[in-house]
């Protein structure tokens, strides 16, 4: 059974760290920043696992909070809550998210925003697709939508 590629940066004999430190050396000479020794490499690999892990946790644990809100049956907008986090200065935020934006067509009078979407079938032409549209009474109207 195959598990992937495990990095271990403390056993010197797979030589693992000496493959971190040439592709970070060849990358800071790319892009004209300064190289870093093997023990350097070594000491900021060793800080990014424990860093990811930690957000990987914050992120999962909002997610669950908003999803327990969802199995509740919540439908207000407002129950909801947008987080950011920036953890090399401990900053946090949760705000009410707001509403998409809406916009107008003014030959139909199409109004629609952007957390609508439009599902198209493969294999079927355009003219079908308003055959089927008409039948169930509502219009496919061709509009372009772009948001700057």
């Amino acid at each position: 059974m195959n598990r992937g590629f495990v990095l271990f940066q403390d056993d010197d004999s797979n030589f693992h760290m000496d493959y971190v430190v040439a592709a970070s050396n060849l990358r800071a000479d790319n892009y004209d920043i300064p190289a870093a020794d093997r023990h350097k490499s070594k000491l900021i690999a060793g800080r990014i696992i424990p860093a990811i892990a930690t957000t990987t946790a914050a992120v999962a644990g909002l997610m669950c909070l908003e999803l327990y809100k969802l199995v509740q049956g919540h439908q207000r907008i407002n129950s909801f809550r947008v987080g950011y986090i920036n953890m090399a200065v401990q900053y946090y935020v949760l705000s009410q998210p707001g509403r998409a934006p809406t916009f107008t067509r003014d030959l139909c009078s199409l109004v629609w925003s952007l957390n609508q979407t439009l599902k198209l079938q493969a294999g079927i032409s355009r003219q079908e697709e308003e055959e089927e549209e008409k039948e169930k009474g509502s219009r496919l109207v061709p509009c372009r939508c772009s948001v700057a």
